[in-house]
C-alpha cells in the first residue's frame, strides 16, 4: 500500500567562467531515515570546498547542521542527521550563489513513529483487521504482506493517516503479518496472528443443558486446540465466576468440568484460541432434587399456579408484578455519587424484599435499604468500578418485573484530551479526547468564539477514541467545550489562543 509517492530524483550541472562545473547528483538525493546519517553527493571539477555552501532547513523552520566533505575525486559528500520526518529544504550555493533549482525537496521519514494495534486470533474465512497508524511518520511505502505475500490484504483509510489492514485467513494456522516501511521492517514486525476453524469445532454433554448441582458437570469439545487454547467462563445465576478444568480424555478430545452450587440459569461461555464458539455463551439450567417439598399450601403469587392436595386451605396470594423500581440512577449513573433507587411494593401484599448489586467483576457491592413494607423502600449504593453493575430486586423471592437491572456507572474524570495547543489563524488544530476507561456514555464537543461557534471534524480512531480538527478563521481566543453525559471534562471549557501569522 503506497502512502505517500516519493519524490523524483534530479541532476543540476552549473558552469561559471572559469570552467569550472557544479553537479548535485540526482541519485543520491533520495527518502532518509530520522536520527541517522544521512548524505548525498555533489561533482564539482576544478572548485575547492570553500566555494560550496550547503544549509539544510527542517519542517519547523530550524537549520539541520550539515558538514561538506572532500572525496578527493573532484567529488563532494554532505553529510546531515535530520531528527524529524517530513519535507527538508536543501540549500545549494556556489561561491554564495544559489545554484538553479535550490532549494531542493528532501523527505525524511520516521519508521519508529508507525503504530501498530496487532489482531493476535481470527477464524477461518472470518475477516482479520487492524489497525496502522503513519501519523508523523513521513512520506514513503507501507508494505504489508500475510504468510510471504500468500494471502491478500486490503486497506482502508480510516482519515487522519490511520489504515484498517485486513485480509481473510484460509486455513486454520498461524498467520505472519510482516510491514516494512520505505523497505525497514515496522516496530514489532513480523507479528503473528493465531487462526482456528470454529466450524469444525463440536461440543456435545450434559454440561450445556441440564444440570443438578453440587455434582460435576462436564462437555467435550472435539477440536485441534490444545488444553491451553481452550477457555471456559461458568458464571452463577448471581453472575458469580465458578472453577472450571479442562483435561484431555482416552479419545483425545477435550473435556471440561465444572460444579454448579446454586439453582438457576448459569452461562458457559467457550472460546478456542481467543474465539467465541458459535451458540456461546450456552444457558445451562442448574436444579436441586433434594429441594422438592410436599407441604401445605403456602402463599402464592398472581399468574404461577398453587398445588395442594385436599381442601380446604388458606394461601396468601402476593403479585410482585405489580411492584414498581425506579430512580433516575436505574439505568445510569456517575461513580462519584451514590445511586439511589426507590421500590414501590404498590397494592401488592409482599413482606420481604431484598436488593442485590455486582459490579462488573462480580464483586457484591453493599446495599442500604431503608423503610418498611407496605410502604415505599429506598435502595443506596456507592459504586466503586466503572461498568454495567446488576441490581436484582426481589419481593418474597420471587424477581419483580424487569429484574434483574442493568445500571451503568461512569467516570467523567476518566475522560482524557490531549494535543490541544495554542495556533495561528487558518491553521488546521487536532486534538484527541480518549473516553475509553470513562464507561458507556455519551460525548458532546462544541467549539466557540466570543461571536460564534465554529466547525469541528470529528473522526473515529477506535471506540471512544476521537481525533477532532477544527480551523480558526480569526485571531481570538477559542473555547471548547466537552461533556460526558451532560457533565463537564475535567479541564472543561479549554481555551485555545488564536495569534496571526507574523509578518516579514
Amino acid at each position: 500500500m503506497c502512502v505517500l509517492a516519493l519524490g523524483s530524483p534530479w541532476s543540476v550541472d552549473v558552469m561559471d567562467g572559469s570552467g569550472s562545473r557544479v553537479a548535485v547528483l540526482g541519485d543520491t538525493i533520495k527518502h532518509f531515515p530520522a536520527g541517522h546519517l544521512s548524505a548525498f553527493d555533489i561533482s564539482a571539477a576544478n572548485v575547492s570546498k570553500e566555494d560550496i555552501q550547503v544549509h539544510i532547513i527542517s519542517p519547523n523552520g530550524l537549520p539541520v547542521p550539515a558538514q561538506v566533505l572532500d572525496n578527493g575525486d573532484h567529488t563532494f559528500r554532505v553529510e546531515f542527521v535530520p531528527r524529524s520526518a517530513g519535507e527538508h529544504r536543501i540549500h545549494v550555493a556556489y561561491k554564495s550563489e544559489a545554484i538553479p533549482g535550490s532549494p531542493f525537496s528532501c523527505k525524511v521519514y520516521d519508521v519508529a513513529a508507525i503504530k501498530v494495534r496487532p489482531a493476535d486470533r481470527g477464524m477461518v474465512d472470518k475477516p482479520v483487521t487492524f489497525l496502522v497508524e503513519t501519523n508523523n511518520a513521513g512520506p514513503g511505502n507501507l508494505e504489508v504482506t500475510v504468510n510471504n505475500g500468500q494471502v491478500p490484504t486490503s486497506a482502508q483509510a480510516q482519515g487522519n493517516r490511520v489504515y484498517a489492514i485486513s485480509f481473510t485467513p484460509k486455513e486454520a494456522k498461524p498467520h505472519v503479518v510482516e510491514l516494512k516501511f520505505n523497505g525497514e521492517n515496522v516496530p514489532g514486525s513480523p507479528f503473528y496472528c493465531k487462526v482456528v476453524d470454529v466450524s469444525r469445532v463440536t461440543m456435545v454433554g450434559a454440561g450445556l443443558e441440564k444440570v443438578p448441582v453440587d455434582h460435576p458437570a462436564t462437555f467435550t469439545v472435539d477440536s485441534k486446540a490444545s488444553v491451553d487454547q481452550l477457555e471456559v467462563k461458568v458464571m452463577s445465576p448471581l453472575r458469580l465466576s465458578l472453577e472450571s478444568h479442562v483435561s484431555t480424555n482416552a479419545e483425545g478430545k477435550l473435556q471440561v468440568q465444572y460444579t454448579p452450587t446454586e439453582v438457576g440459569d448459569h452461562s458457559v461461555e467457550v472460546r478456542v484460541a481467543g474465539m467465541l464458539m458459535p451458540g456461546s455463551p450456552f444457558l445451562v439450567k442448574a436444579y436441586d432434587a433434594n429441594r422438592v417439598r410436599v407441604t401445605e399450601v403456602a402463599a402464592g403469587i398472581v399468574g404461577k399456579l398453587v398445588y395442594f392436595c385436599s381442601s380446604p386451605f388458606r394461601c396468601r396470594v402476593s403479585d410482585s408484578s405489580q411492584v414498581m423500581v425506579s430512580g433516575a440512577g436505574l439505568k445510569m449513573s456517575s461513580i462519584a455519587r451514590p445511586v439511589i433507587i426507590t421500590v414501590d411494593p404498590q397494592s401488592a401484599d409482599v413482606s420481604h424484599c431484598v436488593v442485590q448489586v455486582l459490579s462488573p467483576s462480580g464483586a457484591h457491592v453493599p446495599v442500604k435499604v431503608s423503610g418498611k413494607l407496605p410502604s415505599k423502600l429506598s435502595a443506596e449504593f456507592q459504586p466503586l468500578e466503572v461498568g454495567p453493575h446488576t441490581v436484582s430486586v426481589s419481593m418474597d423471592g420471587e424477581g419483580v418485573g424487569g429484574s434483574p437491572f442493568t445500571c451503568n456507572i461512569y467516570d467523567v474524570t476518566k475522560v482524557q484530551v490531549t494535543g490541544l495547543d495554542h495556533t495561528k489563524i487558518n491553521r488546521p488544530v487536532t486534538f484527541t479526547v480518549d473516553a475509553s476507561q470513562a464507561g458507556e456514555g455519551t460525548l458532546e464537543l462544541l467549539v466557540t468564539t466570543a461571536k460564534a461557534s465554529v466547525r469541528a471534524e470529528v473522526a473515529a480512531r477506535s471506540r471512544e477514541l476521537y481525533d477532532i480538527t477544527f480551523t480558526p478563521h480569526e485571531p481570538i481566543p477559542h473555547f471548547v467545550k466537552i461533556t460526558f453525559n451532560e457533565e463537564d471534562v475535567v479541564g472543561s471549557p479549554f481555551k485555545c489562543e488564536v495569534r496571526e501569522f507574523d509578518r516579514l
